[in-house]
């Protein structure tokens, strides 16, 4: 009798189905990879744009006390959410980046019908 396991931790001990361990074997497509790394691009260039918008308001550096040290960490991860969330949307600089790139991707051979 198999028994799932309710607790996160044991879940996570448990093998994986052989369905899952050939689905995270496969290669994704060049396709998707390019899309993929534009994505990520974008959100870099946009965490970059809002930190530097972000320490523009908070004021120099040398004046952080141990408050903004808080303050900065939660502001970190308001800025990373932002560039996750907006980096990928339909008209977006990775979406035109993206178009601009994926002619230049290898094309695979095709295979001639017989019939």
């Amino acid at each position: 009798m198999n028994i799932q396991a309710v607790n996160p931790l044991a879940r996570a001990l448990q093998p994986e189905p052989e369905s899952l361990v050939a689905a995270k074997a496969k290669k994704p497509d060049p396709e998707a990879k390019l899309e993929e790394s534009c994505r990520q691009f974008e959100a870099v260039l946009w965490r970059s744009v809002l930190e530097k918008s972000t320490s523009a308001q908070s004021g120099s550096e040398s004046e952080a006390s141990e408050g903004s040290d808080k303050t900065g960490t939660y502001q970190y991860f308001i800025n990373d959410t932002i560039a996750n969330s907006v980096s990928g949307l339909p008209s977006s600089f990775s979406s035109i980046l993206f178009a601009a790139l994926s002619p230049h991707l290898p094309q695979e051979p095709k295979t001639s019908d017989p019939s």
